[in-house]
């Protein structure tokens, strides 16, 4: 399995997941990724987009991290870094454990501009269930590119730190859905790293 299968894997149980809205977090995270690319962004932020909430699929607290290394050498480290902040940026609006006030704190960061257009103009608007919505589909063949094209592995010590303790928190049964669907890259940065 390929890191893009991974990923694209790991939207899958976002369909359970809602937080209030009409919309399932798989919805909300395919209209994050359509208002993106309507804006005009890059293909790697409208990938960060897309995939900005998948690590929901292994911990709720912490899927920004999750998100951003499954992204590490995909998307350059000023995307990596919107997404792995994107939870601060929405606490203001959104009660998501973060502290409401924890935007401000990364105000001097170089991207600070770029993670409040993605929160602002594309992440929390993206909850109307009236909003034309692209498919899955049409962002598989652009997701499927940009990891073909990845320069760098993830860094193999925090994913695996990551997924171990998001592992050990599941109940049983989705523990072992998540590990089948996990081991490839798992074996993949074990081979890595013995290189």
């Amino acid at each position: 399995m390929s890191r893009a299968d991974v990923a694209l894997t790991m939207l899958a149980p976002l369909r359970e997941w809602r937080d209030g809205s009409r919309l399932d977090d798989l919805e909300h995270s395919l209209q994050t990724a359509t208002r993106a690319q309507r804006a005009g962004a890059d293909e790697q932020l409208v990938a960060a987009a897309l995939l900005h909430d998948c690590g929901k699929s292994l911990s709720s607290r912490h899927h920004g991290r999750v998100a951003s290394e499954l992204l590490t050498g995909v998307v350059r480290r000023d995307v990596l870094w919107v997404v792995r902040v994107h939870q601060d940026f929405t606490a203001r609006d959104l009660p998501n454990g973060r502290w409401r006030n924890a935007r401000p704190l990364h105000r001097w960061h170089p991207a600070y501009a770029t993670a409040a257009r993605f929160v602002d103009e594309w992440d929390l608007p993206a909850r109307d269930p009236a909003y034309p919505t692209e498919p899955l589909e049409h962002f598989e063949p652009l997701v499927r590119d940009l990891f073909a094209r990845a320069t760098d592995p993830p860094n193999a010590i925090g994913v695996t730190r990551t997924l171990r303790r998001a592992l050990d928190a599941l109940p049983e049964p989705a523990a072992r859905v998540v590990g089948r669907i996990t081991r490839a890259p798992r074996q993949w940065l074990r081979a890595r790293r013995s290189r």
